[in-house]
């Protein structure tokens, strides 16, 4: 291996261009995969050794420039050598020194930093050193070296230079070439060594060149400690007041004053109030307050402008939207400034007139008047302004039309609704359909009903009005009407049943629906109700006010009136011919509740529980509630459920008994002479607080009859002894104990 004679090409490589550099390097990285891919189709060249071209100078600089090394290979078999350099394997030593695709740069100063090109098994090395092309760089002003600080004023000219110190011989101008930094643009920024100074501060000034930085700290202040106005305001005038002028004076730290009128930077914060020449002179164009400021060299003043109209208001003569057609003459208007409730002033000649489309409409003044003239269709607004008050109307130019037609004939609304009439078209002479809603003006058959305020209608009170829209066009006048009626508004619809069944291929007719309105008020509506169905498979025939179901299935019918809606669930199914309930009949005590069980049976033998869709009504609710599948009893009495189902009626008789609680009797204990008898009387006493006779229903037995004998309640002792006697009546007992004495 050879590793002692390189021979290198050095790119010099300005410094300050980072980018173009990278640039560079990505292209020949480019290059470089580019000849790795071609080197890929010899993999079949044996390698017998590599070397390095010989080179001259060892030393790569900084940030500077960069060395390129070639690699050559030895083939065998060949008497030419390869160069390999683009597809070698490259290693630096030191991280100080970088190596890609030969070309050697430096970040940092290294020593004998061993560059390794690998190939084929094969390597060549060469040790290279990198070094600062300076030792350092420094900021100088005129041809001396600056301090790390500096004291600066506001309004010096600050320029900088930059010079590269070699490690032996002269410096070297590189203000061009170094990069200049600022750590605080809101008070010096910099540009090639030239220094701008913005505003009191501090800012560190830094130049860099070939990895050599220096810096100065600059303390920036004002000359000035304070600047006035020669006003302190607030300034007051009127719009279009003369125009004043105003001196600025600042106050020098060292003493003493300047005028400094023509050298501050004058601003307004509201030039739609107050505007200011770059002299001081205020002129006073609108209404409001500005702050008219004067600027420089790090101190400011100000003073407040209050800006009023000399009137009150601008009235128009015109104050609603004007409606005019192309075909009107021009439409005279006029402008009056308020001053107080009982004088005012004729300013149509002196206000300035506008047009916000000049397309629409012009407006100008000829012989003295004020006119807006039409000229296209469209909408305008025309506005007066006098000082600092204005004043517009909007005007609205529509075309001439043959015909006018609303595209409604009738709406529903409510009492105190308010909403936006329906649009309006007219045949134009072109025979194009315009639109002309805002264009009409409507007028109301009955105010008390509906009445027309701000571009709307207003329901008041419940009826029927008919609004009607006019439009002048040339010599004639076009109407088009819709009738609005006004309705209560709805609290709630409600459906006689909540679910239905339908037998494929019949119909049922539409369940009875009740409106509840906000006002308590109810009314039967069924026939006024809309339908519609969730399903194709359940047909709405308004014609017959009944649905069909078509094929089995599921469906939600909605039902709608004005602002409100009912929905009835509907099950499209086989008839059932046969119907199981269980129980038959219901006997039940006081505040029990029990399930009924419904099971229908198809023509097809398919059974189907029906319970939760079956709606039971009571003959006596009294009695006995339902709701659903569930029955709860309330008090003793009788009657019958009643449910309707496919047209079916189901019936279901129930009966509700008081619980009896206990049996009482009327001498618990006795005490008899043989032959003799004595009555006692049984009481029932039920849960609901009922008491009975039950003496003669009780039945009876003794425990010795030989004692004493029991029939019907009344006792006869039978001989000497004791006896215990049971009275049992609806499974509950009482006892009379007898004792049989001589």
């Amino acid at each position: 291996m050879r590793n002692d004679t390189i021979q290198v090409s050095r790119r010099k490589r300005p410094y300050g261009r980072p980018v173009l550099f990278r640039l560079l390097a990505a292209l020949l990285l480019a290059a470089l995969f580019w000849g790795q891919a071609s080197g890929l189709a010899h993999a079949e060249d044996t390698v017998t050794g590599v070397e390095l071209s010989p080179i001259d100078d060892k030393t790569v600089y900084v940030n500077d420039d960069s060395i390129a090394l070639t690699l050559w290979a030895t083939i065998s078999g060949s008497s030419s050598k390869k160069d390999v350099t683009s597809v070698a394997t490259w290693t630096s030593s030191n991280s100080a020194v970088s190596v890609s695709g030969g070309v050697v740069t430096a970040t940092a100063s290294a020593a004998n930093a061993v560059i390794t090109g690998k190939y084929g098994g094969y390597t060549a090395t060469v040790a290279l050193n990198a070094a600062y092309r300076y030792k350092s760089v420094e900021i100088r002003q005129n041809d001396a070296a600056v301090d790390s600080k500096m004291d600066i004023k506001l309004g010096d000219t600050i320029v900088f230079t930059a010079e590269g110190i070699p490690t032996t011989g002269t410096g070297v101008n590189v203000t061009d070439d170094a990069a200049w930094t600022t750590s605080n643009s809101s008070v010096a920024t910099v540009d090639g060594g030239e220094v701008t100074l913005v505003a009191s501060g501090t800012a560190t000034i830094t130049v860099s060149y070939l990895g050599r930085t220096d810096s100065v700290a600059l303390t920036v202040a004002s000359p000035y400690k304070s600047l006035s106005i020669d006003q302190t305001g607030p300034i007051e005038k009127n719009v279009d007041d003369d125009a004043i002028k105003l001196t600025a004076t600042a106050q020098l730290k060292t003493g003493g004053t300047e005028d400094v009128t023509n050298k501050v930077t004058w601003s307004s914060s509201n030039s739609g109030v107050a505007t200011v020449d770059e002299e001081g002179s205020v002129s006073f164009v609108g209404v409001g307050t500005a702050d008219i400021t004067a600027t420089y060299l790090g101190v400011s003043g100000k003073v407040t402008v209050v800006v009023r109209t000399p009137s009150e208001a601008l009235r128009l003569s015109q104050e609603k939207t004007l409606k005019l057609s192309l075909q009107d003459d021009k439409f005279a208007v006029k402008a009056n400034a308020v001053k107080d409730a009982s004088s005012s002033e004729d300013v149509s000649l002196k206000a300035q007139w506008t047009s916000s489309d000049l397309v629409v409409a012009t407006v100008g003044i000829e012989n003295g008047t004020v006119y807006v003239t039409p000229k296209s269709a469209g909408t305008t607004t025309i506005k007066a302004e006098y000082k600092g008050l204005s004043r517009s109307f909007t005007l609205i130019v529509y075309p001439t039309v043959t015909s006018l037609k609303i595209d409604k004939d009738s709406l529903d609304a409510f009492v105190d609704e308010t909403g936006a009439f329906p649009s309006v078209t007219g045949e134009a002479l072109s025979g194009d359909t315009v639109d002309l809603t805002d264009s009409v003006t409507w007028t109301s058959s009955d105010d008390s009903i509906v009445s027309i305020e701000d571009g709307q209608w207003k329901a008041v009170k419940t009826g029927a009005a008919t609004l009607k829209a006019t439009l002048k066009s040339g010599d004639d006048t076009l109407t088009a009407s819709f009738d609005l009626q006004v309705n209560k508004k709805v609290h709630m619809l409600l459906a006689d049943t909540d679910s239905v069944s339908i037998i494929t291929g019949q119909e049922v007719a539409y369940p009875t629906i009740h409106v509840v309105y906000e006002d308590g008020d109810e009314e039967d509506l069924t026939d006024k109700i809309e339908w519609t169905s969730g399903s194709a498979n359940v047909l709405v025939k308004d014609s017959t006010h009944t649905w069909k179901g078509l094929v089995a299935s599921k469906a939600t019918l909605t039902g709608t009136y004005l602002n409100a809606t009912v929905k009835v669930n509907a099950v499209v199914e086989d008839e059932y011919i046969v119907y199981t309930i269980d129980p038959a009949s219901i006997d039940l005590t006081i505040k029990k509740t029990k399930s009924i069980k419904v099971t229908g049976k198809t023509k097809a033998g398919k059974k189907v529980s029906l319970g939760s869709r079956i709606e039971w009504t009571s003959s006596d609710e009294s009695v006995l509630t339902v709701n659903g599948a569930s029955v709860k009893s309330l008090a003793e009495g009788s009657g019958k459920l009643t449910a309707t189902f496919q047209g079916k009626t189901l019936t279901v008789p129930f009966t509700v008994k008081a619980k009896l609680t206990k049996l009482s009797a009327s001498n618990p204990s006795l005490e008899l002479a043989p032959g003799a008898s004595a009555a006692v009387k049984i009481t029932a006493l039920y849960e609901n607080g009922k008491t009975v006779d039950v003496t003669s229903a009780a039945l009876w037995t003794a425990t010795s009859t030989k004692v004493a004998t029991v029939s019907g309640g009344v006792i006869k002792a039978v001989a000497k002894g004791s006896t215990t006697l049971k009275a049992t009546f609806d499974g509950k007992t009482v006892t009379v104990r007898v004792k049989v004495t001589k």
